[in-house]
């Protein structure tokens, strides 16, 4: 996997806070949850793994960049997100860079409407036996926060009919249409990876 260097797009902040609702509450709990299973292992400068979740049509909140998964919510680890199509830029509300991969949530929400909850992460295991579990994998890998890793996930999606799914040679990806409920899905393919692996 391509070492980390930061995100890969244009951001302009225009603010340094959002409205927060009870998702966030909710969310935060899924990311520190996923990060003391492994499932977004964390290292000493964040987390592998990002997660979001859809406010309005072109809107959605997503961890930042250099996350530690923590709790209590700390609101400051979150930015709302909008990706500006004719300026190729995302404009950003919050104190700090959003997720290196901006990219891959806004395709896969531009593309699916129904979508309202995106949650990844990395395991090498679950990358391992995805065939065993039966969990679609995208047939190349692409670099970390590009729009060609976005399109494949979407052309995967568009090919599957599936809410989980492995990046390869990257992380899995999870949809739903609200975060306790794709969070429950996570856990059932971590659930049947443990029975796979268990002597």
């Amino acid at each position: 996997m391509e070492k980390y260097r930061g995100i890969k797009f244009t951001t302009q902040n225009t603010g340094n806070y959002f409205e927060v609702d009870e998702q966030l509450t909710r969310v935060n709990k899924w990311v520190h949850t996923f990060g003391e299973l492994g499932l977004a292992p964390v290292h000493p400068e964040g987390a592998y793994g990002n997660h979001s979740y859809r406010v309005k049509e072109n809107q959605f909140v997503i961890t930042r960049t250099g996350m530690i998964p923590r709790e209590p919510l700390v609101e400051s680890d979150y930015c709302l997100v909008c990706y500006n199509e004719n300026r190729g830029v995302f404009t950003t509300k919050g104190l700090h860079q959003p997720s290196s991969e901006c990219f891959l949530h806004h395709h896969i929400y531009s593309s699916f409407p129904q979508v309202k909850v995106i949650l990844h992460g990395h395991s090498s295991l679950l990358n391992k036996y995805a065939a065993q579990l039966n969990i679609s994998e995208t047939g190349k890998e692409y670099p970390y926060g590009t729009t060609e890793l976005a399109h494949a996930a979407v052309d995967l999606l568009k090919t599957s009919n599936t809410n989980f799914f492995i990046l390869k040679n990257h992380g899995f990806v999870c949809l739903g249409d609200d975060i306790d409920s794709a969070a429950a899905l996570v856990l059932d393919y971590y659930s049947r990876l443990l029975q796979i692996i268990s002597p």
